[in-house]
């Protein structure tokens, strides 16, 4: 139990929450229980489309509790969303104010499936650490890049993929609209 001040009177009041997750050593609270729906798929309606004051345009989601979400539309370009389409999407995180973070279905992958994928190349990314780590990139059937992670890179590895070749991956998790894949071992 979390001791809060939210009467007039100023006196505390208990509410039951529990901890989403902790950030920079402050812990982020939340009374709704979308935990147990992580990974869970929820049906949507597209209720419009949206430009921010910065001109980025975002699509307004609508779940069937009548909640909105927000996504970033250039994300999803080649998943042809419209508004008033009904479309199924995962959630993948909790956002800071304890809100399920939404990921639209890829209308031509499923994660834990396997699929031919052509490398594009080796690029270097930032990690969560500060640093950088290579990854291999692949072209997906829709020309936009999708990253392979390796459990361990070494230079065997990076030898062993080459510009044009065709590769399995399997689909782990979908992040705005890109595939992240890992290599299919047999």
């Amino acid at each position: 139990k979390v001791i809060c001040n939210i009467d007039n009177n100023n006196k505390p009041t208990s509410l039951n929450c529990f901890i989403v997750r902790i950030k920079k050593g402050v812990p982020i609270l939340n009374i709704n229980n979308y935990l147990m729906f992580n990974n869970k798929t929820l049906s949507c309606l597209i209720s419009d489309k949206v430009n921010n004051s910065n001109g980025i345009s975002y699509y307004i989601l609508e779940d069937t509790s009548g909640n909105e979400h927000y996504i970033q539309a250039n994300d999803y370009e080649s998943f042809n969303l419209k508004k008033g389409n009904y479309i199924e999407c995962i959630i993948v995180d909790i956002n800071n104010f304890g809100e399920p973070i939404l990921e639209p279905l890829n209308p031509f992958y499923e994660i834990g499936k396997n699929y031919k994928f052509k490398v594009k190349g080796w690029e270097e990314e930032s990690d969560h650490f500060g640093g950088t780590r290579k990854v291999l990139v692949v072209k997906d059937i829709t020309n936009n890049d999708a990253n392979v992670y390796f459990d361990k890179l070494n230079n065997n590895i990076t030898n062993q993929y080459s510009e044009n070749d065709i590769i399995e991956c399997s689909v782990v998790r979908l992040k705005k609209g890109r595939l992240q894949l890992k290599i299919f071992e047999i």
